[in-house]
């Protein structure tokens, strides 16, 4: 197993990170070998178990898997890996592997090379890979925003109608009314809005 070289990483932080697990000694040598030449950082492991101790701490950029290892195979190594981060995972996979590959992508792996592949096939794949997992990210990290956003929009318009009943106001006059509490708090208007709602909750649990 070749552990990450915290000092080597630090010198050029633009160094793309490639993790490559694979139980065969000679394709592990010969792929960590080919990537450093092509000006990859690269992190090698013997089975999942080591590709696993070695991302305890830090992730790659991408990830080589071979997909058929005794232990833990490397599909549930990628489902893994992936459940912690967008990690662009390419199998490295025999012909009779394509079912499971297939499998795969719809899990989250962005692509496969058939075993032996040459370097000069795995760095655009790896390239492609990486590109297609900044993609996803991003997507996912808006949509998450938009998420909060609605949820944030549902808290206010909530303590809205709380504030209409309570007070006797129009919706525009209790809008106004929280977003200058907000804004003379200098807190979000959704953080104001919460608090209303959990001051009425706790109202109506006393009325009960």
């Amino acid at each position: 197993m070749t552990a990450p070289n915290a000092d080597e990483a630090m010198e050029d932080e633009t160094t793309k990170t490639v993790m490559i697990v694979d139980d065969d000694p000679l394709i592990l040598t010969t792929m960590r070998d080919g990537l450093q030449r092509a000006g990859y950082d690269v992190w090698s492991a013997g089975s999942a178990e080591e590709a696993l101790e070695l991302t305890r701490d830090a992730m790659p950029d991408a990830a080589l898997i071979d997909m058929r290892m005794p232990g833990m195979s490397g599909l549930e190594l990628a489902e893994t890996l992936l459940d912690r981060a967008p990690v662009a995972v390419v199998f490295l996979s025999a012909y009779d592997d394509l079912e499971l590959v297939r499998e795969a992508a719809t899990q989250g792996a962005y692509g496969y090379l058939v075993k032996p592949a040459l370097i000069r096939h795995i760095v655009p794949a790896i390239e492609a890979a990486m590109v297609r997992a900044r993609d996803v990210a991003q997507i996912e990290d808006e949509q998450e925003r938009l998420r909060g956003a609605l949820e944030g929009q549902q808290e206010i318009s909530v303590a809205v109608g709380i504030m209409m009943e309570r007070h006797r106001m129009s919706r525009n006059a209790a809008f106004n009314y929280l977003r200058s509490e907000a804004r003379s708090q200098r807190r979000k208007l959704r953080d104001v809005a919460n608090e209303y709602i959990a001051a009425e909750e706790r109202l109506n649990r006393a009325d009960d």
